[in-house]
């Protein structure tokens, strides 16, 4: 099994946020996570990631039971974590915020053919690469901070809403983005999005959350097609 989460219990600040979630992530898959605000889908990266102690139920990676280790840990074993909002180091140059997305690597040819692949998907940052991340647009930060992610070259790429504050012909580019990645680069992809039209247009398969549980799964070709239901979440 790639990635699964069985009956996972975690809270946020003590308060009870995830109920007994069961969630599967096949290899080379696109996966979405909807529901309304509230309802546990960040935490439910969070948890996946280790930023979110789990109080009970178990995650694998690969095989490996990861439920207690760090993000650091997570991060070596091939998953990568984009939080919402523009998560760059604003003060630094574009080549330079790449660079910390491998931090652990120490082979320097690997951050070089990194280096040339986020360039090739992202030609805007090749031409800003000596820019400060911080004066770059909302669009351009999100494509640094999906850089930042692949510069480790991860198996499990985990996007909370990257669609926020972005105009509409930016989170089109960075949905075309996340299926390219999940395509060329073979990166299975968990997507967390508020636009439920979107999620569904680019992922395989959908879990919808609502109140800390998953009250469906199933074909994300499916549920496009009965809108009827998308006011239940």
């Amino acid at each position: 099994m790639f990635l699964q989460m069985e009956n996972v219990v975690a809270s946020y600040v003590k308060r009870p946020v995830l109920e007994n979630v069961s969630i599967q992530v096949n290899e080379g898959e696109m996966v979405a996570l909807i529901g309304h605000n509230g309802a546990g889908k960040t935490t439910t990266l969070r948890s996946m990631f280790g930023l979110n102690k789990v109080s009970s139920g178990k995650i694998t990676f690969c095989g490996e039971d990861v439920t207690s280790l760090s993000p650091n840990e997570h991060v070596r074993r091939g998953m990568a974590f984009v939080p919402q909002g523009h998560n760059v180091f604003p003060t630094l140059e574009v080549k330079k915020n790449l660079k910390l997305g491998c931090f652990h690597i120490k082979d320097q040819k690997y951050i070089d053919e990194q280096l040339e692949l986020i360039f090739e998907l992202f030609p805007i940052l090749k031409e800003r690469e000596k820019q400060l991340a911080g004066t770059m647009s909302g669009g351009q930060q999100q494509m640094l901070a999906l850089g930042i992610a692949l510069m480790s070259r991860p198996k499990l790429l985990m996007l909370d809403e990257p669609s926020t504050g972005l105009a509409p012909v930016m989170v089109d580019r960075v949905m075309e983005v996340a299926q390219k990645i999940n395509r060329d680069l073979k990166t299975s992809i968990i997507l967390v999005e508020q636009n439920v039209s979107d999620a569904l247009a680019v992922t395989n398969r959908v879990y919808v959350l609502k109140r800390g549980g998953v009250i469906h799964e199933g074909s994300s070709e499916e549920l496009a097609k009965e809108k009827s239901l998308w006011h239940l979440f």
